[in-house]
């Protein structure tokens, strides 16, 4: 297949300058459209998308078992970039909580049948 040798220098360059700047996704789908025009190896284009990552991900990337192929670490970034952003939200409080029923109010000694306790408050000391 004729490749058009132009074009496969300029998304190699971009590949190397492609780094992620924002969600994993977007990060994924940029290198995949630049991945289709250039000629590498699985794991040439495993390499270099590692390299583009935001470091919190990579950091979190090298605790777990090395990815067999592209999906599977697409899927590993994806998981920990998601937990990343949700970790940082929910240390700036921006995480929406969910509403917790409280039980109903209950009438203050609703089961004791016998006399009320003496009230001390009003008395004096001598």
């Amino acid at each position: 297949m004729y490749r058009d040798s132009k074009k496969e220098e300029t998304a190699t360059r971009k590949m190397y300058e492609l780094k992620q700047t924002g969600s994993a996704i977007v990060y994924i789908t940029e290198f995949q459209m630049l991945s289709v025009q250039v000629d590498w190896n699985k794991k040439g284009l495993m390499s270099q998308y590692k390299k583009g990552l935001k470091s919190k991900v990579l950091d979190a990337l090298v605790l777990i078992e090395d990815s067999k192929n592209m999906q599977e670490l697409i899927n590993k970034v994806v998981k920990i970039n998601n937990r990343i952003y949700q970790r940082e939200q929910a240390n700036k409080g921006n995480i929406r909580q969910i509403p917790v029923k409280k039980a109903p109010q209950q009438t203050a000694r609703q089961w004791y049948k016998g006399p009320e306790p003496m009230d001390f408050s009003s008395t004096q000391e001598s």
